[in-house]
C-alpha cells in the first residue's frame, strides 16, 4: 500500500469544493484540509503545520484514506464522497 494520497482531479476538486463550503460541519472540512495539503505537499509535517494539528493526527487521518481510497475514488457523486469522509 503506498504511503502517499493522490486523489483523481474529480475527487480532489469534490474536496476543495467542500473544504471551501460555508454549510460543510468543521470535521469535514478538517479532513479534506489535512488530504489537500497531503497533496500538496506529500509531507505529513508540511501538512501538519498547513493544517494547524499535530503530525498524529494527519498520520491518522492519511492512513484511513488510504485504506478507503479506492470506496471514495469509486463514489458515484460528491455526496457519497462527503459521507466516505465522516
Amino acid at each position: 500500500m503506498p504511503s502517499f494520497v493522490c486523489p483523481s482531479p474529480r475527487v480532489l476538486q469534490a474536496l476543495v469544493t467542500l473544504v471551501s463550503s460555508r454549510s460543510t460541519p468543521n470535521g469535514l472540512i478538517e479532513r479534506g484540509k489535512i488530504i489537500v495539503a497531503l497533496v500538496q505537499t506529500q509531507s505529513v509535517a508540511a501538512a501538519a503545520r498547513l493544517c494547524g494539528l499535530s503530525q498524529v493526527s494527519v498520520l491518522k487521518w492519511r492512513a484511513r484514506w488510504l485504506e478507503r481510497e479506492d470506496e471514495l475514488e469509486d463514489s458515484k457523486n460528491d455526496f457519497s464522497l462527503y459521507r466516505g469522509l465522516q
